[in-house]
């Protein structure tokens, strides 16, 4: 056994004991300790920080009386599930999965529908669209690894939402909402280390003023990646991280500027073609500047105005070494674009009466798609070297959206919207939505919702010159989904929720890089690339399935610990066949235990059921057994310093050996300690 397996299993029983330490302290305990008073009152401003959400309906309600299936995930469930990054954040989530894809990023699939970039995802940082990417679609190439230390919350909206959202609001939209000066409040640091020398660091300073406020929030990490022995297919694993993160708030009578900055450098070894020879480097810096200002016209009318710029830039290059099977077909390769957009928003929101509001908007932005490249060498054939430049790309967007939002009686909420959205170059699109949410009997509430949604063909996939392998498409259409769903919420008794819900989808039009030939005879023959590709509006996807969820909060001296238990079911089809890379079913189950106002444990069970391979790509990928995986964390607020919070979690305590979908190497057993204090 390998020194590094001894140490490993030394710090399992540590982290055991531990736990166990601190319930045996906690269990010895007769009466509350002076300080419990006040974190019970903290306990209850948390609990009632979960039941509400903005995102659902682009204004703040009862997660109860909402039309959509949602899941708010605080702060407090953050920081006491160990959890480093946002993908760690989202697992526990009904009806999504988190995987790795063959680019070596985080792939987010809701419902059984995942694609390589999460483009049926919308995600918003405190409610602005971060799909800024033009050369592919979603956001997950700089958000899939968030630091987590400075989201105050989560909220995660399942189902159609293009009627208030526009482009990508298909199967989920994701609102990370960040700590304010409010929250911050002081200086606010904290640190963290792990396996493979992955480290997080974060630095926060907030204040409020008589006429404004300002917070700025640092963050960095790093990570070594996972060694090549990694379990896993062993086809790929991923490489050296790093990333630079600064977002600011400034508000100013009224005014608020914010954004933020992300610098990302990916070292991923990627790819099937060979792990020890292919290598790819790829840098991405994104920001985004927002001057906003809420305006009340009346006492039942108010305005919401907001003017913004979004820059993503990205660069790659790649190798094939001797030992390749690319090589000497293709020694090296690399590309970029750099991509903007400029735009605003204009959203009243007027009452009509206490029963009755109405949401409306305007809105207006352009997208830029500069300096495309993308080249490729081969040795030994000098004429068929690859070049590829196009001419700067760029469309207009208009979109206006009205929703109407009405309290018929006390138990019976309705909701009523739609959004027009009309681009340059393909046209106009129209999606509405509708549903209610009905407490036909006391603590028991039906709820059903309709609405279609829709995903724009970003400007790479339109542009025929880029790159020659993966041909653009002037005359795609935009992707097209149907969605309807319903459910029953409960509380049987007091401190217990549940929530069943019936979920069916249809994306038609998808879009897709499926094999091209421009003319017989001009496409290279290898076994690597029989041929070229080009983007077309081919296949339909259609899934359904059940979410159920169960949360049991207990009361009394142990307020503040929580059962959690949710299962998903999902059949994805694909063309008639099932949809590849997605399980049919996956469970989460959950135990938070706060042994006193000092001491809290978190355990969580994830399992994923078995999954079909891709036979449509070359080489076709393997099926994919089930496995289960279980992570512990353990954490100590204050009780050696006030405003020190120490945590150390473990992930895949069992050390499971699994294979993720993206054919990249998994981890095994990993270790994560994080410290946090404030000033």
């Amino acid at each position: 056994m390998h020194h590094s397996d001894h140490r490993n299993r030394r710090l399992a029983w540590a982290a055991a004991l531990w736990l166990a330490a601190a319930g045996a302290v906690s269990a010895g305990r007769a009466e509350q300790a002076p300080g419990d008073a006040d974190m019970e009152g903290e306990l209850k401003f948390l609990e009632a920080e979960r039941d509400t959400l903005v995102t659902a309906s682009r204004t703040k309600e009862r997660t109860d009386e909402s039309i959509a299936t949602s899941t708010v995930i605080t702060q407090d469930q953050i920081r006491r599930m160990g959890a480093r990054t946002l993908s760690d954040a989202l697992r526990i989530v009904p009806g999504i999965g988190i995987t790795q894809t063959e680019f070596g990023i985080g792939a987010i699939d809701v419902r059984g529908v995942r694609t390589s970039f999460s483009d049926k995802v919308l995600m918003l940082l405190n409610g602005h669209p971060l799909d800024q990417d033009m050369a592919n679609p979603g956001s997950t190439w700089v958000y899939d690894d968030l630091a987590v230390d400075t989201i105050k919350r989560i909220e995660v909206v399942r189902g159609s939402a293009s009627a208030l959202y526009g482009a990508n609001a298909m199967m989920a939209v994701i609102n990370i909402i960040t700590q304010d000066a409010k929250d911050t409040h002081g200086v606010r640091a904290s640190a963290g280390y792990g396996n493979y020398d992955t480290q997080q660091y974060r630095l926060s300073a907030g204040q409020q003023f008589d006429n404004g406020e300002a917070v700025v929030h640092f963050n960095y990490r790093g990570t070594n990646g996972l060694p090549r022995n990694a379990g896993g297919t062993q086809r790929a694993v991923t490489g050296p991280e790093s990333r630079y993160d600064l977002e600011w708030q400034l508000g100013y009578e009224g005014f608020k500027l914010d954004g933020r900055y992300i610098g990302k450098r990916l070292d991923p070894y990627v790819s099937p073609f060979d792990l020890n020879a292919v290598t790819q480097n790829s840098q991405y810096d994104n920001y985004f500047l927002r001057l906003s200002r809420d305006w009340t016209v009346r006492e039942d009318l108010s305005l919401s105005t907001q003017l913004y710029y979004d820059s993503f830039d990205s660069s790659y290059t790649g190798t094939a070494g001797a030992g390749s099977r690319l090589n000497p077909l293709i020694a090296s390769w690399g590309g970029g674009s750099n991509d903007s957009r400029t735009g605003g928003e204009v959203q009243a929101n007027y009452r009509v009466s206490r029963n009755n509001s109405l949401i409306g908007g305007v809105a207006l932005a352009r997208e830029a798609y500069d300096n495309p490249s993308y080249r490729q060498t081969v040795p030994y054939n000098p004429d068929f070297n690859i070049k590829a430049t196009s001419s700067d790309m760029s469309r207009t967007r208009w979109s206006v959206y009205l929703q109407d939002m009405w309290e018929v009686w006390h138990s019976l909420h309705l909701s009523l919207g739609a959004r027009y959205d009309h681009y340059s170059d393909f046209g106009g699109t129209f999606n509405p939505r509708m549903g209610f949410n009905w407490e036909f009997v006391r603590d028991y509430s039906l709820k059903f919702s309709y609405g279609t949604a829709y995903r724009a063909p970003v400007l790479g996939e339109m542009d025929p010159y880029t790159n020659v392998l993966a041909i653009g498409n002037p005359n795609l259409d935009p992707e097209r989904e149907q969605t309807f769903e319903t459910g029953l919420v409960a509380h049987p008794l007091r401190g217990l929720t549940t929530q069943a819900v019936y979920f069916h989808s249809r994306i038609a039009d998808m879009i897709d890089a499926v094999r091209y030939c421009p003319a017989p005879g001009a496409c290279p023959k290898s076994e690597v690339f029989p041929n070229f590709k080009r983007y077309e509006n081919q296949g339909t996807l259609v899934t359904d399935g059940v979410e159920w969820e169960g949360r049991y909060d207990f009361q009394g001296a142990d307020h503040g610990s929580y059962l959690l238990a949710n299962y998903t079911y999902q059949n994805p089809l694909l063309n008639g066949q099932t949809a590849p890379d997605v399980p049919h079913s996956r469970v989460n189950l959950i135990a938070n235990w706060r042994f006193d106002r000092h001491w809290n444990g978190f355990a969580n069970l994830l399992y994923n059921g078995a999954v079909a391979g891709d036979s449509s790509v070359s080489p076709a990928s393997p099926d994919l057994g089930s496995y289960a995986l279980l992570n512990l964390s353990v954490l100590n607020q204050g009780q050696l310093v006030n405003g020190l919070d120490m945590g150390l979690t473990v992930y895949n305590l069992l050390g499971k050996q699994y294979a993720d979908p993206g054919d990249f190497s998994v981890p095994g057993r990993i270790f994560y300690g994080h410290m946090s204090l404030r000033f």
